[in-house]
């Protein structure tokens, strides 16, 4: 009977991961689709691409950029109390934007408030992931990423035809309350042990490639329960500064920072490029749905076979980084109508880095540092989203084409996965 009970708890993660599925589904799938919205915006308020598109920015860029903040927050309130708040305030960004009537405050709305609500539902998903996962961290993260594409598939469509109805001012108000679901989702984040679950999937200490490390205390402390101890006991800036003296979390730092900077551009600015190529605003809305369709199948396939293979997260996030910056570098070839459906099929489907780079840090920096090391992530992630996309926008300005724009956000995106390719000097795995 014990025995039985306990299969039940153990199984619990995978109703939490299903919960983060549908959480990343409401976040991220709301703000990847901005393009459908941008491209109303831009012939509604008349102004220049590169401004309009600081609103598009705004909400990943602070969902993201004010990680610091969040793990502080995280820290001190419980996960499921974090997933609420976020929830809430989302919402309640979204359907104050129903009233905005100028960029500014529509940056106040849209990207202020829903950002921080956002960003603040993200990192209590992903903390109670971090809790259930590790071993099989890749495979998680690609199922949670799924969500976020499931996300952009279905919220490109229902925002096109919510926007033929009601305008955008109503698809802001009636998106609002579809997120109100964000509060029920968080209620599910509960971590394990508050269920009495055992730690789950811990790896082999007899494994060298998951020794323990502990960067944060002195070397006379040996034992892995001391490491949690002192960690605990340190502030979070003091545990940061020690963060940022780990040449691999510096590593991951700059990779992830050239990722956003990048990895935006094509979310923001697709749907306007179908449009400017002929394509009619119906059509250009699929275009943008064609990327979370194709991510959708895409990041559980590729994380299920770097699963199954036992490519290590790093290893994997480089060559996914890799395709994907290939396929936006030679985007300005694909400029009729099949063209940029194969690119938002090709780009979609490669899009899994953002994953898996948050499977690298957990599993190379340890699951007890992951907090902290992803709460500066998200930092570096958010002023990447914020100056990618108005960098392109102005790019058209200027050039009156996204050609430069997509070449740059390519080359961009190899770059960042090249950065991870090679193995650090006296580098070992941490749990």
């Amino acid at each position: 009977m014990d025995s039985h009970l306990d299969a039940e708890k153990l199984n619990y993660r995978w109703v939490v991961l299903c919960m983060v599925f549908l959480s990343n589904f409401l976040t991220w799938g709301v703000t990847y689709s901005v393009g459908v919205l941008y491209a109303e915006w831009v012939r509604y308020f008349e102004a220049p691409m590169g401004e309009v598109a600081f609103a598009g920015g705004i909400p990943v860029a602070i969902g993201c950029g004010l990680g610091p903040l969040y793990g502080i927050i995280v820290n001190k309130l419980q996960i499921r109390t974090c997933g609420i708040i976020g929830g809430l305030t989302m919402s309640l960004g979204l359907c104050m934007s129903y009233f905005v009537r100028n960029v500014i405050t529509l940056c106040v709305t849209f990207g202020l408030i829903a950002g921080f609500g956002c960003g603040l539902a993200s990192l209590a998903s992903c903390s109670i992931t971090n809790k259930y996962f590790l071993r099989q961290r890749t495979l998680a993260e690609s199922v949670c990423g799924s969500g976020c594409s499931a996300g952009v598939f279905a919220m490109s469509a229902v925002q096109r035809y919510i926007i033929w109805e009601y305008t955008w001012q109503g698809a802001m108000l009636i998106i609002g309350d579809i997120c109100l679901n964000n509060v029920v989702i968080a209620m599910f984040f509960i971590p394990p042990k508050k269920l009495n679950i055992p730690e789950v999937n811990r790896m082999k200490e007899n494994n060298n490639e998951y020794k323990i490390t502990p960067i944060y205390i002195e070397d006379n402390l040996n034992s892995h329960k001391d490491v949690i101890v002192v960690q605990q006991d340190l502030s979070f800036f003091r545990r940061s500064t020690c963060l940022y003296r780990n040449i691999t979390f510096l590593r991951l730092i700059v990779s992830d920072f050239i990722c956003w900077l990048c990895l935006f551009i094509p979310y923001v600015h697709l749907v306007e490029r179908a449009r400017l190529s002929g394509l009619d605003e119906n059509t250009s809305a699929w275009v943008a749905a064609t990327i979370g369709l194709a991510g959708f199948v895409g990041r559980p396939v590729t994380g299920a076979l770097f699963n199954y293979a036992g490519v290590h997260p790093r290893i994997a996030y480089a060559l996914i980084q890799i395709l994907c910056g290939m396929s936006v570098a030679v985007s300005p070839f694909w400029s009729d109508k099949t063209g940029l459906f194969m690119f938002a099929a090709a780009f979609g489907f490669f899009s899994n880095g953002y994953g898996l780079i948050k499977a690298s840090a957990a599993v190379m920096l340890g699951r007890n540092k992951f907090v902290d090391a992803y709460s500066w992530m998200l930092l570096f992630e958010g002023l990447g989203a914020l100056l990618g996309p108005p960098t392109a926008g102005w790019f058209y300005d200027v050039t009156q084409s996204y050609d430069w724009g997509f070449r740059m956000a390519g080359f961009g995106l190899i770059i960042s996965g090249l950065i991870l390719v090679t193995k650090p000097r006296n580098y070992t795995q941490d749990v």
